[in-house]
């Protein structure tokens, strides 16, 4: 059976973090290689902790559009960081609820050939705590992804 690989549009995953970055290498490697189309995504939560709304003298409403604001801010931030060449088309997406299902969810939607996802590497405890993103999302997602560890120059 022959394959048809093909990278046309790929989604790739920040939490604005610098290990998320780690994932850049990799997208620009195929928007250079494939002209492939990069959406750049973060999830924010559906909704504020209680005791956020509680010690801010705001209603949830104005503080989400607030939070809103600067993610949008921060994700363009992330898109100029990552859009290496002007003809690459590069797509801010920010979505609201939980990260992996979101992630999924627009893959579908939007027939994503890759999902490209950087992982914090942790370990033991930690992980069973707060769980893994990546992990949730290679567990639960149709589409191939290719998940990557940040390395760390001494």
């Amino acid at each position: 059976m022959k394959e048809n690989l093909n990278f046309k549009k790929i989604l790739v995953t920040t939490d604005f973090s610098e290990e998320s970055k780690a994932a850049f290498p990799y997208s620009k490697y195929f928007a250079k290689n494939f002209g492939s189309e990069i959406y750049l995504v973060h999830v924010l939560e559906k909704k504020l902790p209680y005791f956020a709304v509680k010690s801010i003298d705001l209603n949830q409403e104005k503080i989400l559009s607030a939070i809103e604001k600067e993610t949008n801010e921060k994700l363009n931030e992330f898109v100029e960081q990552l859009k290496e060449d002007p003809s690459w088309k590069v797509f801010p997406i920010l979505l609201r609820g939980v990260d992996y299902e979101e992630i999924i969810s627009f893959a579908e939607k939007e027939s994503i050939d890759l999902i490209i996802i950087a992982t914090k590497g942790e370990r033991g405890v930690m992980r069973a705590l707060i769980g893994s993103v990546a992990e949730k999302v290679v567990r639960n997602s149709k589409k191939p992804v290719l998940v990557v560890t940040p390395t760390y120059e001494d």
